[in-house]
């Protein structure tokens, strides 16, 4: 299951021009479960194999909102779009 959802997500990438450079990446889990660790290490690995060297990013704890949804184990991978500041203004 932690494949499928690895690959969900470059399909959704792919679809939707997301060029990862320009975004912060994040993972999050819910109440920690076991699986949280291979889900990382799996991650890892996809990156690098469609060739990004990114080997670290931010943690976040998934809350209860969404928890309420998935139930409270939800696990996930996140992006935030890094903002381009223009000083000239």
């Amino acid at each position: 299951m932690m494949k499928f959802g690895i690959e969900r997500m470059f399909e959704y990438m792919e679809k939707n021009h997301i060029v990862l450079e320009e975004y912060y990446l994040a993972t999050g889990v819910g109440l920690p479960v076991p699986e949280y660790e291979p889900f990382k290490e799996q991650l890892r690995d996809e990156l690098k194999k469609h060739g990004y060297g990114i080997t670290e990013w931010e943690e976040i704890q998934i809350g209860a909102t969404i928890g309420v949804h998935t139930g409270p184990y939800p696990m996930g991978v996140g992006f935030l779009k890094k903002s381009i500041v223009n000083e000239s203004f």
